[in-house]
């Protein structure tokens, strides 16, 4: 007959299932939130500024700019992109894929900056930046009950009016911005930042590039 297990090794095992227990974002108070927040937007703030400065010296330095070699590069930063999803588990390689992709960043704006001029690419992006820190305030100052329902659907209804308006043209390829930020505001609120951890913060800075900047370069080889 099996001995009963010892209330020592029952204790052991709740200890290590209540250690495996991940608590989300959404479950933290205001201020670990705002902590969160005030992490991901210095480190965004500080790769934006390398990536432009970095972009700013491959202008001066690149021979010319090719249409086709900017074709390649969008489709290269998309493959880099699935390279990062696919590993992002891996926390000891999170910063070394954020560096080398504000690397890449740079480049591939570099060429678009030489093909429409500087001031185009750098508001368009700094657009798309208001727009994710616009989002990234309101997640961090609500509760999973607050944001449920109809109410993410009426904040991408607001956000597809506002796009439409702060975006040059206000053309099809406004609109084409519009749905996807939509789409992916969607998708961020409601699967992605719910499922963070406080410690998830660079995480989240890799994710925003892996999708928003391949989007940018989209857009200016599409005008």
């Amino acid at each position: 007959m099996a001995s009963p297990p010892s209330p020592t090794s029952s204790t052991d095992e709740q200890e290590n299932s209540l250690d495996n227990v991940k608590v989300f974002l959404k479950d933290y108070s205001n201020s670990v939130r705002n902590s969160f927040l005030q992490k991901v937007l210095m480190d965004l703030s500080v790769q934006y500024l390398v990536a432009y400065l970095l972009s700013f010296v491959f202008v001066t330095i690149l021979p010319g700019s090719s249409w086709w070699t900017s074709k390649l590069l969008l489709i290269g930063g998309l493959i880099f992109s699935r390279v990062v999803y696919e590993n992002r588990g891996d926390d000891t390689k999170v910063r070394e894929y954020l560096i080398a992709y504000t690397i890449y960043e740079s480049f591939a704006l570099s060429y678009a900056s030489s093909l429409r001029g500087i001031t185009a690419p750098l508001q368009f992006v700094m657009t798309l930046a208001i727009h994710w820190f616009f989002g990234m305030s309101l997640f961090t100052f609500h509760n999973k009950a607050k944001f449920a329902g109809y109410v993410p659907h009426l904040f991408g209804a607001g956000v597809v009016c506002a796009l439409m308006v702060l975006l040059e043209d206000g053309g099809w390829m406004s609109g084409f911005v519009a749905v996807y930020l939509f789409a992916n505001t969607m998708i961020t609120f409601t699967e992605r930042l719910e499922t963070c951890t406080p410690e998830d913060g660079l995480v989240v800075v890799v994710d925003w590039n892996m999708y928003v900047i391949p989007l940018a370069n989209l857009y200016f080889l599409l005008k």
